[in-house]
């Protein structure tokens, strides 16, 4: 369970762009969702920007935002 959360700490932070690319690939990732919960939880280190471009946007309301990838 440790490392699944390890994995996804390395998408929603993207210190390292490539990690974060081969966790999207391990698990068939088609979406990334971004909201208040992973605002709270990541802080100053949310890459949303990075996340955002990754994809394209199809949802974004207020706080959330889902990306399609």
């Amino acid at each position: 369970m440790r490392d699944r959360q390890l994995e996804v700490d390395a998408v929603y932070t993207m210190k390292d762009p490539d990690k974060a690319k081969a966790v999207i690939e391990k698990y068939g990732i088609d979406y990334i969702y971004i909201g208040p919960f992973e605002e709270e939880a990541y802080g100053d280190t949310l890459a949303r920007d990075a996340l955002c471009a990754l994809g394209e946007i199809c949802y974004e309301l207020g706080e959330v935002c889902i990306v399609a990838l």
